[in-house]
């Protein structure tokens, strides 16, 4: 049986330096060889036809794909970090992003390490992000660690400057973060996993909505239900649901901390990772683009663009993809269980003032 890689994508930024450097850690915990992959990209003048006089695209490719491999042969060599590890690389040419989530695709990766620099507003959408793309579309579970630049707080400095990685990684308590769908639940045994090789403390969460923060939402509709009691069923479904999930993949649970907080669930996780308690976020990831993702939104994407710790993500699979319910059959089960029926919010409302 093949040993399986990481994966570390390599543009020679400061960044992609910070990747390598936590990959070496995590290499040696995990024993396990890396391959730093570069992707030429086909700049625009070949693409619109204004390349200057005498350089051709062929000419232009074999020369940057030449300068890319002296450049990652020397990394490797110079890289103090990567000392004592199995260390390959590979050039491709294309499109970054999905010439790593191609590769990927061979089974030989247990994992992508990378870096994201964590802009949000005018700047990524200038420069796009790389590191989303390939958290979206890589089959593979991802890696993503922050890389600093000028609005990296001072305490968030410690997961880019702490210099770990010439030796073991050390994990002391990971953040599982789940909304109990079959997409989030996807990624339970990679967090169980990293929790049981770091042998560390590992807090499973779930953020509860809560629907006064939505302006349709008025309270006095659910005259069944308080305020109050209704997150206190909801906690302990939870809880309940949660636990659940942890026994099908650990046997031994001591370890395992179950989280319940309300709010908005990106904020709740960026709150609890900005008080410096944990080195890594696991979660779950749909894949999902155009149209459904702009739709839907991604928690995942959220959080990943406002923690500075590393965030782990697994991609759903089809079928996991399949068996997560939509919001409206999760709402109709909700309304079931209190024996009401789902009618028109016309209905309801005239239902709520004749109660009146």
């Amino acid at each position: 049986m093949t040993t399986k890689r990481l994966l570390v994508p390599m543009d020679f930024s400061r960044g992609s330096a910070l990747a390598i450097r936590y990959a070496a850690g995590l290499a040696r915990v995990m024993r396990l060889p890396i391959t730093i992959v570069h992707v030429v990209d086909v700049p625009s003048c070949f693409i619109t036809d204004y390349a200057p006089d005498g350089v051709t695209f062929c000419t232009y490719h074999h020369r940057m794909v030449e300068g890319a491999k002296e450049r990652l042969a020397s990394t490797i060599g110079e890289s103090p970090a990567l000392r004592g590890i199995e260390c390959d690389f590979v050039v491709r040419g294309g499109v970054p992003a999905q010439e790593i989530a191609d590769l990927a695709k061979s089974g030989c990766f247990e994992m992508i390490v990378l870096a994201t620099h964590g802009r949000t507003g005018f700047a990524r959408m200038l420069i796009g992000s790389v590191a989303e793309r390939i958290v979206r579309i890589a089959a593979c579970p991802v890696l993503a660690v922050r890389a600093s630049d000028e609005e990296t707080p001072a305490d968030a400095r410690r997961f880019l400057i702490k210099d770990l990685f010439a030796d073991e990684l050390k994990l002391n308590r990971i953040l599982y973060a789940t909304d109990l769908s079959a997409t989030s639940t996807a990624a339970l045994p990679q967090a169980i996993a990293m929790a049981e090789r770091f042998r560390c403390k590992l807090d499973v969460l779930t953020v509860i909505d809560d629907p006064a923060t939505y302006p349709a939402v008025e309270w006095e509709y659910l005259p069944f239900l308080s305020y109050d009691e209704f997150f206190r069923q909801s906690e302990e479904r939870a809880k309940t649901s949660m636990r659940a999930s942890v026994e099908k993949h650990a046997a031994d649970a001591k370890w395992i901390t179950y989280v319940v907080r309300r709010g908005n669930p990106p904020r709740e996780i960026a709150k609890l990772c900005a008080k410096g308690e944990y080195d890594l976020v696991v979660m779950g990831t749909h894949g999902r683009s155009g149209i459904t993702r702009a739709a839907i939104g991604s928690v995942t994407e959220k959080v990943l663009r406002s923690i500075s710790c590393p965030l782990l993500t697994v991609r759903a699979t089809a079928r996991d993809e399949r068996e997560t319910p939509h919001t409206g059959e999760l709402a109709s089960a909700a309304l079931g269980r209190q024996g009401c029926e789902v009618e028109s919010g016309d209905a309801k409302r005239a239902g709520s003032r004749s109660a009146r």
